[in-house]
């Protein structure tokens, strides 16, 4: 997979999605990396997190939908 230097960006030249800290550029080609493995910048909008941790690591991961009464419980 090759992955160009170029980002999609406004009329005014910001750019669209994920905005680095600075001068960093590897947040922009990671993001577009990930756009691209999976078809588009829209199809990875609003995701799971869960899931993006398991395609960028590898690790099984999950989701855990708690209630907001069991919040401290969930260290015990």
């Amino acid at each position: 997979m090759i992955i160009d230097d170029f980002f999609p960006c406004t009329d005014d030249g910001y750019v669209c999605f994920s905005k680095a800290n600075g001068n960093e550029l590897w947040v922009l080609i990671l993001e577009k990396a990930f756009a691209k493995l999976h078809g588009s910048y829209e199809r990875i909008e609003g995701g799971y997190a869960h899931l993006v941790m398991r395609d960028l690591t590898g690790a099984p991961s999950y989701e855990l939908c708690l209630e907001e009464d069991t919040f401290d419980d969930i260290w015990k």
